[in-house]
């Protein structure tokens, strides 16, 4: 999916991919599935649903958000500055992407 993105990307672009660890997912009776957290409803999500309006009380969202401003940081101690990273995500990484880039305490380049 991200190949022919990168391939048009110049090579001094730097590619780091995330991947969502096995959660256990009440929406699937504990099963555990890749996932930022948890997801109780297999419903579209919407404001008022349980899943729009669940507290993250295990603190998995936070922590994923802390694990990306970890990884930015140590982009810029690499030399790299925040206004030059992106992070995007899809779906719960999306949200967790812009939870991440509006919680920074520094500017970056954009949030996808």
């Amino acid at each position: 999916l991200l190949r022919p993105l990168r391939a048009a990307c110049p090579r001094e672009f730097r590619w780091l991919h995330l991947r969502a660890p096995a959660v256990a997912q009440p929406c699937f009776k504990g099963k555990k599935l890749p996932g930022w957290g948890p997801f109780h409803s297999v419903d579209c999500v919407r404001v008022g649903k349980i899943d729009h309006e669940d507290p993250d009380d295990a603190g998995s969202y936070a922590a994923t958000v802390l694990k990306v401003h970890s990884i930015i940081r140590e982009l810029e101690q690499d030399g790299i500055p925040s206004e030059r990273v992106v992070v995007g995500g899809f779906s719960q990484g999306a949200a967790v992407a812009l939870e991440s880039g509006l919680t920074y305490p520094n500017r970056l380049a954009g949030l996808v």
